[in-house]
């Protein structure tokens, strides 16, 4: 695609997408690190949208991730195109307080949906 931020950009380690990928996707509860105590001591409110509801406010991007492990701006922004291409999230808002995105995997499950019957 003409104007995909990934359309110049090389990945040389696989690995590196995966680990980016990760970041949001993990259970913030279990997989506790610095990044996540610093994202909940500044940002708690929107943590808990995105563990409570599944949506991810572009607040977020910088904690989970961070310039100083090499997540330039450019890069955040391939990470995020590659995500939604994968279907791993989905852009549902963006205005003047920024981009909201739903996290299908971050959503909470239903006791009475139909794996409850398995």
């Amino acid at each position: 695609l003409p104007d995909s931020p990934v359309r110049d950009m090389i990945i040389l380690d696989p690995q590196w997408v995966v680990d980016a990928f990760a970041c949001l996707v993990r259970d913030f509860t279990v997989h506790i690190d610095d990044a996540v105590i610093k994202m909940r001591q500044q940002q708690d409110r929107a943590v808990q949208h995105l563990v409570k509801h599944g949506i991810l406010s572009s607040s977020l991007i910088p904690f989970l991730w961070p310039a100083s492990k090499g997540y330039i701006s450019e890069h955040r922004k391939a990470i995020l195109y590659l995500m939604e291409k994968f279907h791993l999230l989905q852009l549902i808002k963006s205005d003047f307080s920024g981009q909201r995105y739903l996290v299908p995997s971050k959503l909470p499950e239903d006791p009475d949906g139909p794996q409850s019957r398995l």
